[in-house]
């Protein structure tokens, strides 16, 4: 979800240490081409994944006159884990961990959202960005949760518009659905509005919740002005087997938090990608994760969005009317910066480094290539995310091999350059933090950053929130 923060166009020069591992490709520059605004990184939606365990790495000022979260650096500063377990002796116990999937925070960071199997947990997030236990609701009711018959598995990912008066949950491990909630916002207590389940199959949904238009449900994001709802779909033809995506727009109603579907992208892709909403000027860009194209679409009324621009990698085929673009590669995360100027993808091949591609981004929000950027790290991205200072944040890595990279941008020069590296196991240039194993989302809320992390398939993660504070 975007946030508000400093326009950094007039930084200069690059923060953070020089790493060997980062290298950028010259710049493709363009007669004509307007002075660039500053480059921050946005969030991609959060990529929800039924996940063990959830960590929050908290960040803090750092010096005078007040710097963000990430100019700081990261400093570990103690943690609170699950009464579930595994057992860590440092760590005070917060109830509500267990096998946490989606997670996010509220704008007004007031309160944080966290799934888990069958229901989601609500916290009350103090100033220095500890969390205490509010509230939660789940399938069955069992206490201390109020029962939602519709939260059925682990939502994929979570929602809340910027006025702060709703949450949204999307997609499950059990049962596709997509469900509203009223958000008090004095104190973030939520309570049920909504709920619609998959239309797969046509067979009746849990109690309350009437078919919606859609089949999976993998990603859901807010409009900077909170009006318009974006839900990741996917759907199959049981004849074929063919898949095709497309973003489902919703119009959303404050006052209720009910949603009345309005149209979708068209023409629908091959492949589900997630997508970017940009903050200013309803531009969505969504990915094609089969073809590797960007499709930009633009909201028409209320008729859904339309395809306004379409690029795709070199020497890849394609069906569509799309634009080839020389070193784009097939992209697996994006992000738009906060005021719109820039957008990031990560392109992980199968063979060799993975990369950064930078797009400058018109006022029609149309793309032009820029360059990229090569780091042996950046290898199965899950999450990108920004600052208001223009700083990326990534989750990088899988497993036992896992890493939390922190870039810094400079924006009139278009570079970067690695300012910090956190990884799970020992590499050169990073520093050893075991608890970062596992690591898969990311959610901004500024001076602090939270990250969950898990690896359900071994249960080597640490069911915890990690508390890290700036340097200084």
């Amino acid at each position: 979800m975007p946030l508000g923060g400093v326009d950094n166009e007039t930084g200069e020069g690059r923060m953070g240490l020089w790493d060997p591992g980062l290298v950028w490709e010259p710049r493709m520059e363009r007669a004509g081409r307007s002075a660039k605004t500053a480059l921050a990184i946005a969030a991609t939606g959060m990529v929800g994944l039924a996940i063990a365990v959830s960590v929050a790495i908290v960040v803090g000022l750092m010096s005078a006159p007040p710097a963000s979260a990430a100019q700081s650096g990261l400093v570990y500063a103690g943690c609170q884990s699950s009464p579930d377990g595994p057992v860590e002796p440092s760590c005070s116990q917060l109830e509500g961990l267990s096998y946490t999937g989606a997670f996010a925070v509220s704008l007004d960071g007031t309160s944080a959202y966290a799934s888990f199997p069958d229901g989601v947990s609500v916290y009350r997030r103090a100033p220095d960005g500890q969390l205490s236990f509010q509230e939660c609701f789940s399938a069955t009711g069992e206490a201390p949760c109020t029962q939602v018959p519709g939260v059925l598995g682990t939502a994929r990912d979570i929602a809340v518009p910027p006025d702060g008066r709703s949450v949204y949950l999307a997609g499950s491990s059990r049962r596709e659905t997509l469900i509203g909630f009223q958000r008090d916002p004095a104190d973030g207590t939520l309570t049920f509005s909504s709920c619609s389940v998959s239309d797969y199959g046509g067979g009746p949904g849990p109690p309350g919740c009437p078919l919606g238009p859609f089949q999976r449900a993998l990603q859901v994001e807010s409009s900077r002005d909170g009006r318009t709802i974006y839900v990741a779909d996917e759907g199959c033809a049981d004849n074929t087997g063919e898949c095709f995506a497309s973003v489902g727009v919703y119009t959303r109603d404050p006052a209720t938090s009910l949603l009345t579907p309005s149209g979708r992208s068209r023409p629908a892709t091959q492949g589900h990608g997630p997508f970017a909403v940009t903050p200013v000027g309803g531009t969505v860009y969504e990915l094609d994760s089969d073809f590797g194209t960007i499709s930009v679409h633009k909201r028409i009324g209320g008729s859904g969005l339309k395809r306004t621009q379409c690029l795709w990698p070199r020497k890849r085929r394609f069906y569509g009317p799309c634009k080839r673009v020389r070193k784009m590669g097939k992209a697996e995360a994006i992000a738009v910066s906060p005021h719109g100027s820039s957008v990031v993808t990560v392109v992980n091949p199968k063979r060799g480094k993975s990369w950064l591609t930078l797009f400058d981004r018109a006022r029609n929000g149309k793309l032009s290539f820029e360059r990229r950027a090569f780091d042996k790290r950046l290898r199965s991205v899950s999450d990108l995310r920004f600052t208001s200072d223009g700083t990326l944040i990534a989750a990088s890595g899988a497993g036992e091999d896992s890493f939390l990279l922190r870039f810094k941008v400079n924006p009139k020069r278009g570079t970067v350059a690695l300012a910090q590296c956190l990884s799970s196991a020992k590499r050169s240039g990073c520093t050893r933090l075991p608890e970062l194993r596992g690591l898969s989302e990311i959610a901004v809320r500024e001076p602090h950053l939270y990250a969950t992390v898990a690896d359900p398939a071994t249960g080597s993660g640490l069911n915890a929130v990690l508390r890290f504070r700036a340097a200084g």
